[in-house]
């Protein structure tokens, strides 16, 4: 939907430290952060907050580096609540229930992100083709933190990571493709510390 703020760019920060949650930045990560978003303040809005759009940037870059993808994309990214995930999923999936994560789309055919293969595409201003829109629900992601045994933040990390794929084409309807986007995930989360 195009009523959701919040933009992370993927490659744009090298990785980080290794650990079961997110690597906490540092003075010097958050300085590089605030640098990034100084130049583009469009990158992170206001739904995602300074240390998630750190570690979704990470996790973008990882995706990109681990998918052999080249180009220049952004994510839109939106915390909500469950009613307004429930309702969400309804109008959009007319499936009437809370769900951890949604993902919308907005390319037919995942290519080099450039100018040329994108030519309706590309966002104007900035260069970058926008790839869809990623919904999470934070009270779901908190209470899916607990069951698993690990930090909302890493749920977060995951939920954005699963987003991501689904707007890079994967899937999960087949347990063929469930275990490829499975795979997927765990390369992107490894890449970045994130193991379970």
């Amino acid at each position: 939907p195009g009523d959701i703020p919040g933009a992370v760019e993927g490659h744009l920060l090298p990785g980080g430290q290794a650990g079961v949650d997110p690597p906490v930045p540092d003075a010097a990560d958050k300085a590089a952060l605030k640098g990034l978003l100084d130049q583009h303040p469009d990158l992170v809005d206001v739904g995602v907050e300074e240390d998630m759009g750190f570690v979704f940037a990470r996790a973008a870059d990882a995706a990109f580096a681990a998918l052999s993808l080249a180009g220049e994309a952004e994510v839109e990214v939106n915390f909500v609540t469950e009613e307004e995930i429930r309702e969400l999923n309804a109008r959009t999936r007319d499936t009437d229930r809370v769900t951890d994560v949604l993902s919308y789309p907005m390319l037919d055919e995942i290519r080099p992100f450039t100018r040329e293969n994108y030519p309706f595409d590309v966002d104007p201003e900035n260069g970058r083709v926008p790839l869809g829109s990623i919904v999470i629900c934070r009270d779901v992601a908190a209470r899916q933190a607990e069951e698993y045994g690990h930090s909302r933040d890493r749920e977060e990390t995951y939920l954005f990571v699963h987003g991501l794929l689904h707007l890079l084409g994967y899937d999960h309807m087949t347990e063929e493709d469930k275990s490829v986007m499975r795979e997927a995930e765990e390369r992107i989360l490894s890449a970045i510390g994130q193991v379970r």
